[in-house]
């Protein structure tokens, strides 16, 4: 569907876990010509990340990021803008200095700062986070 959409000059975008980007899917879509991939990244260590992401693997996450960037490297491709995507929870709020750096050491194109939707603050929430940025 995204080469399709490619032939058409029809931009493309889409978000995963990366839980399933082994190297031959992170090949494909490389060569698919995505034009964004947005990579959930909730957390830098598994504890804080499974916290959130309930049943997820943090090492999954990684070794996915890992494989998009060495294939979009290898085939020499502009595409996809690779972004990590963290979303800022009270849980994970201390971790925000790491993810920067992850991302900046895997070799993804941007990191993002995200809030969450909290529909039940008037009570309190335990996903709001203390820092006010």
């Amino acid at each position: 569907m995204v080469s399709f959409a490619k032939k058409h000059n029809i931009y493309t975008a889409t978000s995963t876990n990366a839980h399933y980007l082994n190297d031959e899917v992170s090949k494909k879509t490389i060569e698919s010509g995505l034009d964004r991939l947005i990579i959930s990244i909730d957390g830098t260590t598994q504890e804080t990340y499974s916290s959130y992401r309930i049943g997820g693997k943090l090492e999954k996450v990684i070794e996915g990021a890992k494989n998009i960037v060495k294939w979009k490297k290898e085939l020499n491709s502009a595409t996809p803008h690779v972004i990590f995507q963290f979303l800022v929870v009270k849980p994970n709020e201390h971790e925000i200095d790491e993810v920067l750096a992850l991302g900046k050491e895997i070799g993804v194109d941007e990191v993002r700062l995200k809030t969450a939707q909290v529909y039940d603050y008037e009570n309190g929430n335990d996903l709001i986070p203390t820092l006010d940025e």
